[in-house]
């Protein structure tokens, strides 16, 4: 299972390469990215970029990445598994593109 660390109050980046049939996709057609982390049996921590304070953690105006900014949100150490949902005009009820992705938040 791959892994990425969410640096709380840094200026790291964690960067994802959606690919489908082994080919990346053109990540500027995505229209709305959700990321779903739950630990320990606790409510998940979901960031929306349709949210407006959510918006700054996303960038998917790269062709080749989506790029998540951990810098914008603060979050409780401890390890996550993440979903990530994304959107885009011929899917707007989203996609379920990666499920318990394990991301580790540090401080």
């Amino acid at each position: 299972m791959e892994s990425n660390a969410w640096y709380n109050n840094h200026n790291n980046t964690i960067e994802w390469q959606l690919t489908l049939d082994k080919t990346v996709i053109d990540h500027t057609v995505i229209t709305r990215v959700v990321l779903s982390m739950a630990r320990d049996g606790a409510k998940p921590v979901v960031t929306d970029s349709d949210i407006a304070e959510d918006a700054p953690v996303f960038d998917f105006s790269n062709a080749d990445r989506l790029i998540i900014k951990p810098d914008k949100k603060t979050l409780p150490e401890g390890d996550y598994k993440a979903d990530l949902i994304i959107y885009d005009a011929a899917n707007s009820k989203g996609i379920l593109w990666t499920r318990d992705r394990l991301i580790e938040v540090v401080s």
